[in-house]
C-alpha cells in the first residue's frame, strides 16, 4: 500500500492508459500499459514508459478490440512479460496520483492482474483522478457529443 506519509500536494501525477484484449474483466487481459509521470511543481515530465504485453489467452480476445488497439497490425511487438511489466509499472507510479480517461476501467484490469501475482499496488484508492469527471463541470453545457478523449 502507498505510504501515508507523503502528502497529496507533494504527489506527482501519473497519466495512465492500458490496452486490453476486450472489455470483459473476467474474460480479457491486459496487453499494454503506458504511463507518463509528471512533476507539477517543476512542470516537467519525469518519465514516459510503455510496455506491450504478450497475451496469455489470445483465443478469448475480442476481434474488434484487437483492431482498435493495434494488436492486429503488429502482434510480434507484444513480447513483454505481464508480471515484470506490472512490477515496473508499480515502481514508476509509486507516490503518484493516478490519472486517466475512464481510469476505473484501466485500474480494474491492472489491480486484478497485480492481485494474481500478489503485487501490492503502490497507490491507494484515493489517489486516482478520472479525466472525464474533471471535464464534466467545464463541458456539460457544450455541444460535444461525448466526454471521450477524441472529443475532449
Amino acid at each position: 500500500m502507498a505510504s501515508n506519509k507523503i502528502k497529496y500536494k507533494d504527489c506527482n501525477l501519473a497519466m495512465v492508459d492500458v490496452e486490453t484484449s476486450g472489455l470483459d474483466l473476467d474474460k480479457h487481459e491486459l496487453i499494454e500499459i503506458a504511463a507518463i509521470t509528471y512533476d507539477k511543481i517543476q512542470d516537467k515530465v519525469l518519465e514516459e514508459w510503455e510496455e506491450k504485453i504478450k497475451p496469455s489467452h489470445i483465443e478469448t480476445a475480442s476481434d474488434s478490440a484487437l483492431k482498435l488497439n493495434g494488436y492486429i497490425k503488429n502482434p510480434n511487438s507484444y513480447t513483454g512479460n505481464l508480471q515484470s511489466t506490472l512490477i515496473k509499472f508499480n515502481n514508476i507510479v509509486e507516490n503518484c496520483i493516478i490519472c486517466g480517461q475512464n481510469i476505473t476501467f484501466d485500474l480494474a484490469f491492472i489491480e486484478k492482474a497485480m492481485k494474481e501475482f500478489s503485487i501490492v499496488p503502490s497507490w491507494d484508492r484515493h489517489r486516482r483522478i478520472d479525466l472525464m469527471s474533471m471535464a464534466w463541470p467545464l463541458l456539460h453545457n457544450t455541444d460535444l457529443p461525448g466526454l471521450g478523449l477524441r472529443h475532449l
